[in-house]
This record gives structure tokens, C-alpha cells and sequence, in this order.
């Protein structure tokens, strides 16, 4: 990357976008097992996690139309313990695929659920079987930074007592040193 002149600042890279035509060669490239998606990413010059990504996204032709698959995998073992499938991107199939996961481990304590961002985890519908389920959803980078910010701002700087500072708060501490 460049630096611009006089601001020294780095110049953002372009943004590249992908034809869907593009996108499929480089899925069916990763489907026929040639080659692993790291490398069908090096020999394009792309990066490996939107190779992955664009992999877990298609959708199987049937030939009868598109089938939509919802899964749930385990994060420990990435074992598939619950899925579901339709021949529509609503929510039925992805809460079917939670009620699956949940019949196989029937986990004793909550459960976070992470999910990408498609719209069938955002649906209300979901949600309410969220609730039901005693699980939770996993927060979003916005939530995460605004809890994380809340934390360190509310908690950690003002309250929290540290022994190398004499059993005071990093902002006692500052304000004693600004005495």
C-alpha cells in the first residue's frame, strides 16, 4: 500500500466485487477436491476465508431447484448435530435444525448460538425459539464492542481494584497522582 501524500495516511485498497459466475467457478474449483481452498484462493489471489465462505453459501442445484440447507455444528467437535432443509430461505428450516441440535445433546446448561447474518436468524420467529430453548445468540461486532467499551469504561478504569495500585481503581489512582 502507498502512503498519500502529506496526510499520512494509508490509501484504502479498491474494493473488488465477483460476478456470481466468478463466484461459482471458485465454488465448483473447491467442490471437485483437486485442490484445497487455500490454495484455489493463492492461485486466484483471493483470500482464503471468502474462498470458505463463498463454499458454505452455495446452495446444492437439485435440478428440481434450489435447495436451502440450515445446519448447526458443534464448536468443539465441528460434528453437524442438527440440520434441516427447504426449498425457501425462511426461518422453519434453521429453527428446525436448533429443535434437531437440541433433541441430539440435550445440553444440561444454555447454549450460544452463532449464526452468519442471513435473514432467517434475525426473524422473530427464531428469536422466540431462541428464548424458548434457554439458548442465547451470540452478539454481533457491534454489540461485542459496545459491551466490551461499557465494561472497560464502567467496570475496569472506574471500579475495579488492582493491587499494583494500592487496592485502587485506575482512575482513583490517576486522580491522586493529578492532586
Amino acid at each position: 500500500m502507498s502512503i498519500t501524500e502529506g496526510t499520512g495516511k494509508k490509501k484504502p485498497r479498491p474494493r473488488r466485487s465477483f460476478t456470481p459466475e466468478f463466484r461459482a467457478e471458485i465454488v465448483e474449483l473447491c467442490r471437485r477436491g483437486d485442490r484445497p481452498a487455500g490454495q484455489v484462493a493463492k492461485d486466484f489471489g483471493l483470500a482464503e476465508t471468502a474462498v470458505r465462505l463463498w463454499a458454505s453459501q452455495a446452495e446444492p442445484d437439485t435440478g428440481e431447484g434450489w435447495l436451502h440447507l440450515a445446519t448447526v455444528i458443534g464448536l468443539a467437535s465441528r460434528w453437524v448435530i442438527g440440520q434441516a432443509a427447504a426449498d425457501h430461505l425462511r426461518a422453519g428450516p434453521a429453527a428446525d435444525a436448533l429443535r434437531a441440535a437440541c433433541r441430539t445433546r440435550r445440553p444440561k446448561r444454555p447454549v450460544i448460538f452463532r449464526s452468519d447474518c442471513e435473514c432467517q436468524y434475525a426473524s422473530r420467529e427464531f428469536g422466540f425459539l431462541v428464548g424458548e430453548l434457554g439458548a442465547r445468540l451470540s452478539p454481533s461486532r457491534v454489540s461485542a464492542r459496545r459491551a466490551i467499551f461499557k465494561w472497560a469504561e464502567g467496570r475496569y478504569n472506574m471500579r475495579r481494584p488492582h493491587r499494583s495500585l494500592g487496592r485502587r481503581s485506575p482512575a482513583e489512582y490517576e486522580t491522586t497522582l493529578a492532586a
